[in-house]
């Protein structure tokens, strides 16, 4: 739901808010319900970088993101191709011929 300024890029805010909850989750407190309350917001750091350097991290960033989602894409494909298969293969539906 953050979209970033522009000239910071949204990986960036995605990485910063990661690692900001991952704080907020430490210093966290509860029995049943983990509470964070104003004082959890004190203690937590947050980087602030100078813009230059936030448009090189969105440069190098960019390509990697989009690598690990096609393979997520891909990895969900392949593990549908194998739930359709597998069953077929075991019941003897379908056969493969190996060469």
């Amino acid at each position: 739901g953050l979209k970033a300024k522009p000239g910071i890029g949204d990986y960036f805010i995605y990485f910063a808010l990661d690692n900001l909850v991952g704080q907020l989750q430490q210093h966290a407190y509860g029995t049943i319900f983990d509470t964070i309350t104003t004082n959890s917001f004190r203690t937590a750091l947050v980087v602030k970088a100078p813009k230059h350097i936030l448009g090189h991290f969105h440069f190098y960033a960019t390509p990697i993101m989009g690598r690990i989602l096609n393979n997520l894409q891909e990895s969900v494909t392949l593990a549908a191709l194998r739930d359709t298969l597998l069953p077929k293969l075991m019941s003897g539906e379908a056969k493969v011929a190996f060469t």
